[in-house]
């Protein structure tokens, strides 16, 4: 389907529209019909804008795709989607999965199922020379007749998708979109690569087998290192909540040849920042505004992308921006400041000087901003929510866009090249690190308040870009 939004055409595949929302639709593989209830996978996206909802197509796509390719791979898997289906296919009935083992089903449903299910075994096509044997359940009923029988009279056990939820709402995050959704793409491609497993029979054999599914499909292994984390925290969560006795089958997790298929990071030369400030400048837009900011801050996308206006302080003797937890963002290391006490300040929070490039970003956003705004880039704090992989996604695709001279640079590179600048004037590694928002080397560097704005400013003017005139901002 094609579907134009001003001067752009966007090709979007498995969407259609009913009234103004969007859903996703694909057909199930001939190969894998008799896996699912139906002939189309069907997902209402709750969304009416088009460019929202093809990027949701598109991760829920890859998504399919991963589960297809867990289901080909392990014939007794079961899509992830079959447990809705079995859920939806009992309560039809007035039943629901385990009413049987907790006395809680009706007995006439009870009876009117099993006589709709075993009307079926006469049309049951018996082969030749198979005459004697008496046919299962399994000869005669569908996957999802088969396996909602079974969710019937089995016993709950909690599976894959219960731990995640334990996980969710049991974590301090549970609010914040960003988090929610990455746990449930991990999970997702976990569920794909090995079924809804019960959480008990999940094994060490399995871990493994879920990180080489996702080498297979092209993840680096830096990305399932990052998998690994985000499920063994969640294993970790599921143990303190329910029970202490099960083993966390993540914990020291090997990757073969881990780290070897990293790209090593190149740093902006002096020549390059020169010439992305003045890119930034021409354009005199907010992507190139927030751009700038990382110019001469070296702060995270994610700290800057999603400031508050209130953080940005100009009219002061030393501008600076108050890098802090808000209502769409933390900050890094926010959990290991809990873990240290409830008195312990996360490393992150901080006050950077405004200087160069990053003080003319900041001031063109709050001279540019209409009374009320609250955020300082609003695209990216959307219903309260900041999208920072849209912001590296459109300023890492401005840069490398052809004659613009930063072929495979990203956006985060400017705080590894910050890094240096501050190492190449000789700056001390205790003060470069209070300025990033990087945690102290020592036990010493852990007491008192850190540096001030005065000492970071001295440092930062060392290697701020100066205007488009050569004078310094």
């Amino acid at each position: 389907m094609r579907v134009s939004i001003g001067p752009f055409t966007l090709l979007m595949s498995y969407l259609y529209q009913r009234g103004e929302v969007w859903y996703f639709q694909r057909a199930v593989p001939g190969d894998l019909l008799g896996r699912y209830p139906g002939k189309n996978i069907k997902r209402s996206l709750k969304t009416r804008d088009p460019i929202k909802a093809a990027r949701l197509a598109a991760s829920l796509n890859e998504r399919y795709d991963a589960e297809f390719d867990g289901l080909r791979q392990s014939p007794d898997t079961s899509p992830a989607s079959l447990k809705v289906h079995i859920r939806e296919f009992l309560r039809g009935y007035g039943l629901a999965p385990h009413a049987v083992p907790e006395g809680k089903a009706d007995p006439d449903a009870l009876e009117l199922l099993e006589e709709i299910l075993d009307a079926k075994r006469p049309s049951y096509a018996v082969r030749p020379g198979d005459e004697a044997r008496e046919p299962s359940p399994a000869d005669y009923l569908s996957p999802l007749e088969l396996a909602a029988r079974q969710a019937l009279y089995s016993p709950k056990r909690d599976t894959l998708s219960d731990l995640r939820d334990v996980y969710v709402t049991t974590h301090r995050k549970r609010n914040r979109l960003a988090f929610t959704q990455y746990t449930d793409t991990v999970f997702d491609s976990l569920i794909a690569a090995v079924g809804d497993k019960p959480v008990d029979a999940f094994t060490r054999e399995d871990a493994h087998a879920y990180v080489a599914a996702r080498l297979e499909r092209g993840n680096k292994t830096g990305t399932a290192r990052r998998r690994i984390q985000a499920l063994k925290a969640a294993w970790n969560a599921y143990r303190v909540e329910r029970t202490s006795s099960l083993p966390n089958v993540w914990e020291r997790l090997s990757i073969a040849d881990e780290g070897a298929d990293a790209k090593p990071r190149i740093p902006f030369t002096d020549d390059e920042l020169a010439r992305l400030y003045a890119a930034c400048r021409a354009a005199d837009d907010d992507r190139r505004w927030l751009l700038a900011m990382l110019i001469d801050t070296g702060a995270r996308l994610a700290e800057i992308s999603g400031l508050a206006l209130s953080d940005i302080h100009l009219d002061v003797p030393i501008p600076y921006i108050s890098i802090q937890p808000n209502e769409i963002r933390g900050v890094k290391d926010q959990d290991n400041a809990a873990r240290r006490g409830p008195q312990a300040v996360p490393h992150s929070i901080r006050n950077v000087p405004l200087v160069g490039a990053a003080l003319w970003g900041a001031q063109r956003v709050v001279e540019t901003a209409p009374a009320g705004r609250v955020h300082a880039f609003p695209r990216y704090a959307r219903e309260g929510v900041r999208n920072g992989d849209n912001a590296s996604g459109a300023l890492n695709a401005w840069m490398r866009a052809p004659g613009r001279g930063f072929t495979g640079k990203t956006v985060h590179e400017l705080r590894h090249t910050m890094k240096d600048r501050l190492r190449n004037v000789q700056c001390q590694q205790p003060i470069y690190d209070a300025i990033q928002g990087h945690a102290p080397q020592n036990v010493g560097g852990k007491y008192g308040l850190s540096y001030n704005l005065a000492v970071r400013l001295e440092w930062l003017l060392k290697v701020a870009l100066p205007g488009p005139g050569g004078e310094q901002c």
